[in-house]
Formats: C-alpha cells, sequence, structure tokens
C-alpha cells in the first residue's frame, strides 16, 4: 500500500499574481496530497473575483488543472499554443502559469 503524505499550507502568498494581464493580490489555502508519485491538491482561493479558479468552478468543486514540472517555460508556453491565463512567481526560479485547456483537456494546464 501507498503512503500517504498530507500537508496544508493556510494564505499561501505570491511575489505576483495576475490573472488576464491584471495583477491580483491572491492568496490560497492549499492541502496537498501525495500518494506515490501523484499530487493532489485541494485549494481555496481568498482573492478577488473572477479569477482562475473561479472561472472554472461556478458550481462548485471539479477537478482544475493538470500541473507539469518543466526546465523551460517559454518553450513550453509556445508548444501549448496559448497565452496564459494566470502568471505567478513561486520563487526567483519559479513560475506558475495556467493555460486554459479545456476545450481539449478539460482542465486547465
Amino acid at each position: 500500500m501507498a503512503r500517504v503524505r498530507f500537508s496544508f499550507w493556510p494564505g499561501m502568498g505570491f511575489k505576483s499574481w495576475t490573472y488576464l494581464g491584471e495583477t491580483q493580490e491572491m492568496t490560497l489555502d492549499i492541502a496537498f496530497g501525495q500518494v506515490g508519485d501523484m499530487m493532489i491538491e485541494l485549494i481555496r482561493p481568498n482573492g478577488p473575483w473572477p479569477n482562475v479558479y473561479g472561472q472554472s468552478m461556478p458550481d462548485g468543486c471539479v477537478p482544475h488543472h493538470q500541473g507539469c514540472l518543466v526546465s523551460d517555460v517559454e518553450a513550453s508556453s509556445r508548444f501549448a499554443g496559448r497565452e496564459a491565463v494566470t502568471r505567478a512567481e513561486l520563487s526567483a526560479e519559479t513560475e506558475l502559469r495556467y493555460f486554459d485547456c479545456r476545450d481539449k483537456t478539460g482542465l486547465f494546464v
């Protein structure tokens, strides 16, 4: 049986957060669960609406995104062929981007 690890980060903040190119003050309450090599996140946004989470969850809690770790964010963005809906700086070396791929995958990537 796989070992499950769990952690909770209330009020996780970001150095920058944008939605559709506009700066937002956003924090997230995030619960992370790790099962083997799969991470599951439960996210509660604490910020203005609309935002990337409210856009996809008008009727409650649903699967939102699939995350991918990449070594070249710019190349990956070109590969996606879409503009980022949301960008955030996690650290000086790490940037988060959400691409709306719901038309192809049903999720943000």
